[in-house]
């Protein structure tokens, strides 16, 4: 195997980064990626084994946010966690990713259920992919969201 790279700069789909492989038979095989979490045999090819992983404090969260909301209690306020790839961070800020889901998952009245949520944000991102190129190509774009519970855990 062997590891293509494009020219710098370069976001067109036929020169995206690739993995190669030659195979007994004279045939070639490619995968385009950047990131193939927990293999660390793909590391020799350039490809990123390992995730970025972010942790925080919860309780610490939870008084920041308290404070700058000035709510008068820590139980006032919500948690959630997101898990996203670049092809939609590259698009969609974190921040506009946070407010949607948060509207999708604690407001009450009038917001979008987080399936709906969520299409739209990746909707939002896939047009900032296609426009600009006028060609039908856009990075993988995957989102995962879920509440977070004052103890820490995740709500199942």
């Amino acid at each position: 195997p062997e590891s293509v790279q494009p020219p710098p700069g370069s976001h067109l789909p036929h020169l995206s980064s690739r993995v190669m492989a030659n195979l007994d038979d004279g045939t070639q095989i490619g995968l385009a990626m950047s990131r193939s979490i927990g293999d660390p045999e793909a590391d020799r090819l350039g490809v990123i084994p390992d995730p970025t992983v972010e942790v925080m404090d919860v309780g610490a969260l939870v008084q920041e946010a308290a404070e700058a909301l000035k709510v008068e209690s820590e139980d006032e306020v919500e948690l959630l966690a997101v898990s996203a790839s670049d092809g939609l961070f590259d698009h969609v800020t974190p921040e506009t990713v946070a407010l949607e889901m948060a509207r999708s998952l604690y407001e009450k009245e009038g917001a979008p259920r987080p399936l709906l949520a969520a299409e739209r944000l990746i909707m939002l991102s896939s047009r900032f992919w296609i426009e600009p190129q006028q060609v039908a190509y856009r990075d993988d774009i995957s989102l995962a969201v879920t509440k977070v519970n004052k103890g820490g855990k995740v709500k199942a």
